[in-house]
């Protein structure tokens, strides 16, 4: 069994149906994961910084790795949306890692999914949620990554939790009700 499914069942084997039919809908609302997914505009999207990052990402090599500062400096410029921001960025280097395996997209993809589940997770996050909501949001993050290469799911499952020193809790499929603090 992988990482990513070791997690997943870490997060839901406590759940009913009920409360997992809850929880998924409390968050796809929250998060506004239908519309961020399908290309919704946003505010940030409309700034020339995200226009430029955009534009240097599609030029590839030195230019992915100018975007990626580009992004950073988004994410200091609108910091209400900046777990959409990494988030983003971090799906744009999974997305071309699965197709054109290359170090800096692995890298990049891992380094930026984190920091915007961090980010989302984090006390001063302006989306409030719960210990239970926090683990289903880091999930559905993660599941995402996951759907479009399942050896980067696993690697950021690994390095997300191992960051918070948490990565042997998953591994013994304890119930995890509050894992990220």
């Amino acid at each position: 069994m992988d990482q990513f499914e070791l997690f997943t069942r870490s997060v839901v084997q406590d759940m009913t149906k009920t409360e997992y039919e809850y929880i998924s809908s409390t968050i796809e609302e929250k998060l506004d994961l239908n519309g961020f997914l399908i290309q919704r505009m946003y505010f940030y999207q409309r700034s020339s910084l995200y226009k430029d990052a955009l534009n240097n990402f599609c030029r590839g090599g030195e230019g992915s790795d100018i975007s990626a500062t580009q992004f950073n400096q988004l994410a200091l410029h609108f910091r209400s949306e900046r777990w959409k921001i990494f988030y983003e960025f971090g799906l744009w280097c999974v997305n071309t890692y699965k197709d054109n395996p290359h170090s800096f997209h692995e890298e990049a993809g891992l380094e930026f999914v984190c920091k915007a589940i961090g980010c989302l997770t984090a006390s001063d996050s302006p989306i409030k949620l719960t210990a239970q909501e926090k683990n289903y949001a880091t999930f559905r993050l993660i599941l995402n990554v996951y759907n479009m290469s399942p050896k980067m799911g696993n690697s950021t499952v690994v390095s997300f939790f191992s960051m918070f020193g948490m990565i042997e809790e998953v591994n013994k499929l304890n119930s995890l009700s509050n894992p990220i603090h």
